[in-house]
């Protein structure tokens, strides 16, 4: 019919916005993968072992893996509906049966978006210190998710074809937990950085790295929660859904590693000497009175504390710093309830 949009024409237009993404994946990825192995400064030297964040750097491998191996079979499924297509009536056919290129492509989603959320949730766990009761919520919505997904894919692999009214069951309860956990997490660890950012802010003067990491944090949730929430939207319209789905599975890839490269960036950026330099994400910081002496000019009494990271970093060993303030504990906050 003349002016719609059919799934064919999605197929088409999903392969371009995906490799387009695909291309920015890739840059990021290069650069995500810098950050992880290498140590900061103009030499090119690998960190050691115990420096290296093995769980992020497999959990970076393995995406890549699955996003280059999703569009490549897409571009498969392309060549099957337009050029390969003696077995098919209808291009349409090809993009829309349960065939194994559908099926491993739901299982990339469904992989991507469990890694994605899981990561996220085991942030939350040790940026509030092993906290269980309140990780416990998440970590049900996102077996809830995972389930619905896993039930597609079985589902598809068995060719027991789902009935319509289902499958839309199964797709919006999927994402719309995606959405919720994505919420519900970044809120809290936004929460927790501001929380400890205002009790940093009494013993440290100038920039601070905590408000960068939070609109990092914030700006690579936003876009991931806004792509999902557009991918619900068309769900109602197969052949747009399909398109919004292409691009952004990608996006769950760019928006992974930028969160890595910026705030390893941020985490090494030159600061001001009086700033306390910070392990991020850290779920408390403790300072402890070091040495009392007299300022021989004014007699003011001279107190020196430390500042120590108690959380290790995804991205590098912890730091801490050693601060000189003229404030009296008496005209002063304690150094137990600044930090």
């Amino acid at each position: 019919m003349a002016g719609s949009f059919t799934i064919d024409q999605a197929g088409l237009v999903g392969l371009f916005m995906e490799a387009l993404l695909y291309g920015i994946y890739v840059i990021t990825f290069w650069y995500c993968m810098k950050e992880l192995l290498y140590r900061h400064g103009d030499r090119m030297i690998l960190k050691s072992p115990w420096e290296v964040s093995w769980y992020l750097l497999a959990a970076v491998v393995l995406m890549a893996v699955i996003l280059t191996e999703d569009l490549i079979l897409l571009f498969r499924q392309n060549l099957v509906a337009f050029i390969w297509n003696s077995s098919y009536p209808s291009p349409a056919i090809a993009f829309f049966e349960q065939n194994w290129i559908n099926v491993v492509r739901n299982a990339n989603y469904v992989t991507l978006t469990g890694i994605g959320d899981s990561i996220l949730i085991y942030r939350l766990f040790r940026l509030y210190n092993s906290n269980l009761v309140l990780i416990m919520p998440l970590v049900l919505m996102w077996t809830t998710g995972e389930a619905c997904g896993i039930v597609i894919v079985i589902r598809g692999i068995a060719r027991n074809n789902l009935t319509l009214s289902t499958l839309k069951a199964l797709e919006y309860t999927s994402f719309s937990l995606t959405v919720v956990i994505n919420v519900i997490s970044t809120s809290l660890i936004i929460v927790k950085l501001w929380m400890t950012r205002a009790r940093v802010s009494a013993i440290s003067f100038g920039s601070d790295r905590l408000f960068l990491v939070m609109r990092i944090i914030l700006d690579s949730g936003l876009i991931y929660t806004l792509s999902t929430i557009v991918v619900i939207s068309t769900l109602s319209n197969i052949s747009i859904a399909n398109c919004v789905s292409d691009a952004t599975i990608q996006i769950i890839g760019i928006c992974f590693n930028l969160i890595i490269i910026r705030i390893s960036v941020a985490m090494h950026t030159p600061v001001n000497s009086d700033e306390i330099p910070l392990s991020v994400p850290s779920s408390t910081r403790s300072a402890n009175r070091h040495s009392k002496a007299v300022n021989s000019e004014s007699g003011t009494p001279l107190t020196t504390f430390r500042v120590v990271a108690e959380t290790h970093s995804d991205l590098g060993p912890e730091k801490s710093t050693t601060l000189n303030s003229s404030e009296t504990w008496g005209r002063g906050v304690p150094p137990q309830e600044m930090v």
